[in-house]
């Protein structure tokens, strides 16, 4: 639940990303394209999925630190995103893979 929780919060926080007049990034699948182009569902969609994400936190964590820990896993996806992007140092299967492996193991452990 904490994947699924920092998955949303990060889908969320590029979902608002790619709105921004300010980025020089360009998309590569449709999806960001779509994004691009229809600014406001898409900073709806990813303030929603932002929200979801720290509303599951607090709903592990309780209130205090469920709010902590979203707020934390906001900067973190931020800061991330913010600095890989641009760069297109990942690709999106090395991405897909990293997620499904912390899913596996929070599964497991």
């Amino acid at each position: 639940m904490i994947s699924l929780a920092i998955l949303l919060i990060s889908i969320g926080f590029y979902a608002c990303y790619l709105t921004s007049k300010k980025t020089k990034y360009q998309p590569v699948f449709d999806w960001e394209w779509w994004l691009k182009k229809n600014e406001k569902p898409a900073n709806f969609i990813g303030i929603f999925l932002m929200l979801l994400g720290s509303f599951l936190f607090v709903d592990l964590f309780n209130l205090g630190v469920g709010i902590f820990s979203a707020i934390i896993a906001i900067t973190i996806a931020g800061s991330f995103i913010i600095l890989f992007a641009p760069l297109k140092t990942f690709k999106f299967y090395e991405l897909l893979s990293i997620i499904v492996v912390c899913f596996l193991l929070e599964i497991v452990l």
